[in-house]
């Protein structure tokens, strides 16, 4: 299971990289994310040494205390610092060029 976390990690870092050099939007501030269940990019941790980043969706009704809960079906159990949209999918073109 670690490896498939690991794996899914290094995939959103590298979408997340492809992102912004397209012009994604910066990270904002965690009390403006969105609570109706849209999936966004949080940066998640203690600090900024140990953080990184994740998908979550606002879904407090199970875990109010946490109640972000990540695309791995397991609740933020850090702090969630910062978050950003979900970027686009890739185009057909980078698809077929990869």
């Amino acid at each position: 299971m670690t490896d498939i976390i690991e794996i899914s990690n290094a995939m959103l870092e590298r979408r997340i990289a492809q992102a912004r050099q397209e012009g994604m939007p910066k990270w904002q501030p965690i009390a403006t994310a969105p609570r109706d269940g849209t999936w966004v990019v949080v940066w998640f941790g203690f600090s900024t040494d140990d953080a990184r980043p994740i998908v979550v969706r606002w879904s407090p009704g199970r875990c109010d205390l946490y109640p972000w809960l990540g695309d791995d079906g397991r609740y933020a159990h850090r702090c969630t610092m910062a978050w950003m949209p979900i970027p686009a999918p890739p185009s057909q073109d980078s698809k077929e060029g990869a």
